[in-house]
Protein backbone atom coordinates (compact mmCIF):
# COMPACT_ATOMS: atom_id res chain seq x y z
CA UNK A 1 0.00 0.00 0.00
CA UNK A 2 1.37 3.70 -0.74
CA UNK A 3 1.69 6.09 2.34
CA UNK A 4 -0.21 8.30 0.34
CA UNK A 5 -3.05 5.66 0.86
CA UNK A 6 -5.40 7.25 3.67
CA UNK A 7 -5.70 3.62 4.99
CA UNK A 8 -1.93 3.46 5.22
CA UNK A 9 -0.78 2.54 8.60
CA UNK A 10 3.23 2.00 9.19
CA UNK A 11 3.71 -1.43 10.94
CA UNK A 12 5.40 -1.03 14.06
CA UNK A 13 7.14 -3.87 15.65
CA UNK A 14 8.88 -5.20 18.43
CA UNK A 15 11.70 -7.94 18.09
CA UNK A 16 11.08 -11.06 19.74
CA UNK A 17 13.81 -13.43 18.65
CA UNK A 18 16.64 -13.69 16.09
CA UNK A 19 16.30 -16.62 13.39
CA UNK A 20 19.52 -16.00 11.03
CA UNK A 21 21.89 -14.01 9.51
CA UNK A 22 21.72 -13.32 5.64
CA UNK A 23 25.66 -13.03 4.98
CA UNK A 24 25.58 -11.02 1.47
CA UNK A 25 26.23 -7.28 1.96
CA UNK A 26 27.57 -4.86 3.58
CA UNK A 27 25.27 -4.89 6.89
CA UNK A 28 24.46 -8.63 7.32
CA UNK A 29 20.66 -7.96 7.65
CA UNK A 30 19.25 -10.31 10.65
CA UNK A 31 15.78 -12.38 10.45
CA UNK A 32 13.77 -11.77 13.38
CA UNK A 33 10.42 -13.40 14.48
CA UNK A 34 8.54 -9.90 15.60
CA UNK A 35 5.76 -9.21 16.88
CA UNK A 36 3.02 -6.24 15.63
CA UNK A 37 2.87 -3.72 18.41
CA UNK A 38 -0.53 -2.94 17.21
CA UNK A 39 -2.53 -6.52 17.05
CA UNK A 40 0.00 -9.13 18.21
CA UNK A 41 0.11 -10.45 15.08
CA UNK A 42 3.55 -12.77 14.54
CA UNK A 43 5.68 -11.97 11.31
CA UNK A 44 8.93 -12.85 10.18
CA UNK A 45 11.23 -9.15 9.22
CA UNK A 46 14.74 -8.83 7.65
CA UNK A 47 15.85 -6.40 10.31
CA UNK A 48 19.15 -4.46 9.37
CA UNK A 49 20.04 -3.44 12.79
CA UNK A 50 22.09 -0.31 13.63
CA UNK A 51 25.23 -2.39 14.19
CA UNK A 52 25.18 -3.15 10.15
CA UNK A 53 28.60 -1.51 8.88
CA UNK A 54 26.36 0.89 6.80
CA UNK A 55 23.20 1.73 9.69
CA UNK A 56 25.01 3.50 12.22
CA UNK A 57 22.83 6.28 12.49
CA UNK A 58 19.52 7.39 12.23
CA UNK A 59 19.59 8.90 8.28
CA UNK A 60 20.40 5.49 7.50
CA UNK A 61 17.10 3.75 8.34
CA UNK A 62 15.08 6.77 7.21
CA UNK A 63 16.69 6.38 3.83
CA UNK A 64 15.77 2.90 3.51
CA UNK A 65 12.17 3.95 5.08
CA UNK A 66 11.82 6.91 2.96
CA UNK A 67 13.23 4.81 -0.14
CA UNK A 68 10.46 2.11 0.37
CA UNK A 69 7.93 4.89 0.34
CA UNK A 70 9.00 6.91 -2.56
CA UNK A 71 9.45 3.84 -4.23
CA UNK A 72 5.92 2.44 -4.10
CA UNK A 73 4.75 6.09 -5.07
CA UNK A 74 6.63 5.08 -8.76
CA UNK A 75 4.52 1.52 -8.78
CA UNK A 76 7.85 -0.29 -7.56
CA UNK A 77 7.69 -3.34 -5.62
CA UNK A 78 9.53 -3.36 -2.34
CA UNK A 79 9.19 -6.08 0.48
CA UNK A 80 6.60 -4.11 3.38
CA UNK A 81 8.88 -1.84 5.08
CA UNK A 82 8.45 -1.24 8.91
CA UNK A 83 10.10 0.20 12.37
CA UNK A 84 11.60 -2.55 14.13
CA UNK A 85 12.18 -2.16 18.19
CA UNK A 86 15.03 -4.23 19.81
CA UNK A 87 14.55 -4.19 23.28
CA UNK A 88 16.55 -4.30 26.77
CA UNK A 89 14.80 -7.37 27.87
CA UNK A 90 15.92 -8.93 24.15
CA UNK A 91 19.03 -8.12 24.80
CA UNK A 92 19.03 -9.54 28.22
CA UNK A 93 17.79 -13.29 26.88
CA UNK A 94 20.34 -14.00 24.84
CA UNK A 95 23.25 -13.79 26.92
CA UNK A 96 25.38 -16.94 25.62
CA UNK A 97 24.23 -16.48 22.34
CA UNK A 98 25.89 -15.35 18.91
CA UNK A 99 23.46 -12.35 18.28
CA UNK A 100 24.41 -11.18 21.94
CA UNK A 101 26.80 -8.60 21.01
CA UNK A 102 24.69 -7.36 17.62
CA UNK A 103 21.60 -7.31 19.48
CA UNK A 104 23.16 -5.45 22.06
CA UNK A 105 24.47 -2.32 19.68
CA UNK A 106 21.04 -2.47 18.16
CA UNK A 107 19.04 -1.54 21.11
CA UNK A 108 15.93 0.91 20.34
CA UNK A 109 14.43 1.50 16.75
CA UNK A 110 15.85 -0.39 13.43
CA UNK A 111 14.91 -0.39 9.81
CA UNK A 112 12.86 -3.70 9.14
CA UNK A 113 11.17 -5.48 5.68
CA UNK A 114 8.96 -8.21 5.19
CA UNK A 115 10.65 -11.65 4.76
CA UNK A 116 10.10 -12.36 0.89
CA UNK A 117 10.29 -16.20 0.61
CA UNK A 118 12.20 -18.35 -2.87
CA UNK A 119 13.38 -15.15 -4.67
CA UNK A 120 16.40 -14.99 -6.31
CA UNK A 121 18.36 -11.98 -7.97
CA UNK A 122 18.15 -10.82 -11.36
CA UNK A 123 21.44 -11.68 -13.68
CA UNK A 124 22.53 -9.60 -16.56
CA UNK A 125 22.79 -13.43 -18.39
CA UNK A 126 18.82 -13.77 -18.14
CA UNK A 127 16.69 -13.49 -20.71
CA UNK A 128 14.12 -11.47 -19.20
CA UNK A 129 10.15 -11.06 -19.63
CA UNK A 130 8.81 -8.07 -20.28
CA UNK A 131 7.67 -7.60 -16.88
CA UNK A 132 10.94 -7.91 -15.23
CA UNK A 133 12.31 -5.23 -18.09
CA UNK A 134 9.16 -2.26 -16.99
CA UNK A 135 10.07 -3.02 -13.26
CA UNK A 136 13.77 -2.82 -14.01
CA UNK A 137 13.25 0.60 -15.95
CA UNK A 138 11.63 1.92 -13.18
CA UNK A 139 14.11 1.18 -10.31
CA UNK A 140 17.12 2.63 -13.27
CA UNK A 141 14.51 6.13 -13.06
CA UNK A 142 14.22 5.70 -9.33
CA UNK A 143 18.20 5.02 -8.86
CA UNK A 144 18.39 8.55 -11.01
CA UNK A 145 15.96 10.24 -9.14
CA UNK A 146 17.54 9.20 -5.61
CA UNK A 147 21.22 9.31 -6.51
CA UNK A 148 21.41 6.16 -5.70
CA UNK A 149 24.81 4.27 -6.63
CA UNK A 150 24.02 0.87 -4.25
CA UNK A 151 23.09 -1.62 -7.25
CA UNK A 152 25.78 -3.22 -9.09
CA UNK A 153 26.72 -6.71 -10.65
CA UNK A 154 28.55 -7.11 -7.47
CA UNK A 155 25.54 -6.13 -4.88
CA UNK A 156 22.35 -6.54 -7.34
CA UNK A 157 19.90 -4.82 -4.18
CA UNK A 158 16.81 -6.77 -6.01
CA UNK A 159 14.80 -9.96 -5.48
CA UNK A 160 12.76 -11.80 -8.67
CA UNK A 161 9.82 -14.34 -7.86
CA UNK A 162 10.47 -14.87 -11.40
CA UNK A 163 7.35 -12.59 -13.00
CA UNK A 164 8.26 -9.19 -11.42
CA UNK A 165 11.01 -7.57 -9.70
CA UNK A 166 11.69 -6.06 -5.76
CA UNK A 167 13.56 -2.95 -5.11
CA UNK A 168 15.72 -4.03 -1.43
CA UNK A 169 18.44 -1.74 0.24
CA UNK A 170 18.23 1.83 -0.10
CA UNK A 171 20.34 3.17 3.09
CA UNK A 172 22.47 4.99 0.14
CA UNK A 173 19.31 6.95 -1.45
CA UNK A 174 19.30 10.71 -0.80
CA UNK A 175 22.73 11.05 0.71
CA UNK A 176 24.24 12.68 -1.90
CA UNK A 177 21.71 15.11 -2.43
CA UNK A 178 22.11 17.86 -0.23
CA UNK A 179 25.64 18.19 -1.36
CA UNK A 180 25.05 18.19 -5.14
CA UNK A 181 26.24 21.45 -5.47
CA UNK A 182 29.50 20.99 -4.19
CA UNK A 183 30.01 16.79 -4.88
CA UNK A 184 28.96 16.57 -8.31
CA UNK A 185 26.56 19.30 -9.35
CA UNK A 186 23.75 18.79 -12.32
CA UNK A 187 23.10 21.99 -13.61
CA UNK A 188 18.87 21.09 -13.02
CA UNK A 189 18.07 18.03 -11.55
CA UNK A 190 16.48 16.92 -14.42
CA UNK A 191 19.75 16.66 -16.66
CA UNK A 192 22.21 14.15 -15.93
CA UNK A 193 26.26 14.64 -15.50
CA UNK A 194 29.16 12.53 -15.67
CA UNK A 195 28.92 11.07 -12.64
CA UNK A 196 25.50 10.19 -13.47
CA UNK A 197 26.70 8.19 -16.95
CA UNK A 198 29.66 6.52 -14.68
CA UNK A 199 27.05 5.35 -12.26
CA UNK A 200 24.36 4.07 -15.02
CA UNK A 201 27.62 2.17 -16.69
CA UNK A 202 28.65 0.69 -13.46
CA UNK A 203 25.68 -0.54 -12.12
CA UNK A 204 23.59 -3.60 -13.01
CA UNK A 205 20.72 -1.81 -14.56
CA UNK A 206 22.35 -0.88 -17.50
CA UNK A 207 22.41 -4.51 -18.80
CA UNK A 208 19.58 -5.36 -18.41
CA UNK A 209 17.45 -2.87 -19.99
CA UNK A 210 19.96 -1.58 -22.58
CA UNK A 211 18.51 -1.95 -25.91
CA UNK A 212 15.03 -3.11 -24.86
CA UNK A 213 11.81 -0.99 -25.50
CA UNK A 214 11.43 2.49 -23.30
CA UNK A 215 8.34 3.59 -23.34
CA UNK A 216 8.28 6.58 -21.68
CA UNK A 217 4.29 7.96 -20.68
CA UNK A 218 4.03 5.36 -18.16
CA UNK A 219 7.43 6.09 -16.22
CA UNK A 220 6.81 10.19 -16.47
CA UNK A 221 2.91 9.11 -15.27
CA UNK A 222 4.54 7.20 -11.88
CA UNK A 223 6.98 10.38 -11.63
CA UNK A 224 3.89 12.70 -11.61
CA UNK A 225 2.81 10.58 -9.09
CA UNK A 226 4.92 11.88 -6.75
CA UNK A 227 3.21 15.24 -4.97
CA UNK A 228 3.99 17.62 -1.57
CA UNK A 229 1.63 15.68 -0.06
CA UNK A 230 4.11 12.58 -0.11
CA UNK A 231 6.25 14.70 1.65
CA UNK A 232 3.85 15.78 4.11
CA UNK A 233 3.41 12.70 4.71
CA UNK A 234 6.32 10.84 4.71
CA UNK A 235 8.49 12.85 7.04
CA UNK A 236 6.67 13.41 9.74
CA UNK A 237 6.31 9.77 10.41
CA UNK A 238 10.30 9.06 10.41
CA UNK A 239 10.79 8.54 13.94
CA UNK A 240 12.62 11.64 16.05
CA UNK A 241 15.64 9.84 16.40
CA UNK A 242 15.92 9.06 13.03
CA UNK A 243 16.10 12.78 12.30
CA UNK A 244 17.98 14.55 9.01
CA UNK A 245 18.28 18.23 8.73
CA UNK A 246 18.36 17.43 4.67
CA UNK A 247 14.89 16.17 3.91
CA UNK A 248 13.80 19.54 2.54
CA UNK A 249 16.62 19.86 -0.02
CA UNK A 250 16.12 16.27 -0.82
CA UNK A 251 11.98 17.15 -1.11
CA UNK A 252 12.70 20.45 -2.81
CA UNK A 253 15.05 18.09 -5.65
CA UNK A 254 13.24 15.77 -6.35
CA UNK A 255 10.08 17.87 -6.69
CA UNK A 256 12.37 19.13 -9.07
CA UNK A 257 12.03 16.45 -11.40
CA UNK A 258 8.74 15.80 -11.13
CA UNK A 259 8.27 19.18 -12.94
CA UNK A 260 10.32 18.20 -15.37
CA UNK A 261 9.59 14.61 -15.56
CA UNK A 262 9.09 14.51 -19.04
CA UNK A 263 12.68 15.85 -19.78
CA UNK A 264 14.35 13.77 -16.65
CA UNK A 265 13.10 10.65 -18.39
CA UNK A 266 14.47 11.37 -21.93
CA UNK A 267 17.68 12.59 -20.34
CA UNK A 268 18.14 9.26 -18.36
CA UNK A 269 17.36 6.91 -21.27
CA UNK A 270 20.09 9.15 -23.07
CA UNK A 271 22.75 7.34 -20.54
CA UNK A 272 21.99 3.97 -21.99
CA UNK A 273 22.88 4.75 -25.43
Amino acid sequence: MKITNPEYRLPELLALEPLEVFGTGANKPVLMRCADKQNGERVDIVVKLKDGERMGDGRSHACELLGAWLAREMNILVPEPSIVEVSNDLHESLIGSPFYGRVQRSIGLNFGSLNLENMIQPDQRDELKRSHVIDAQRIFLFDLMTINPDRTPVKVNMLSDQERIYAIDHEMAFTNIPFMKILSPRTNPWEMNPADVDSVNNGILKSLIQGRKFEPEPFIHDITAITEGFWDKAVPLLPNEWEWEHWPAVSEFIMDIVEHAEDFVTNAMRTLQ
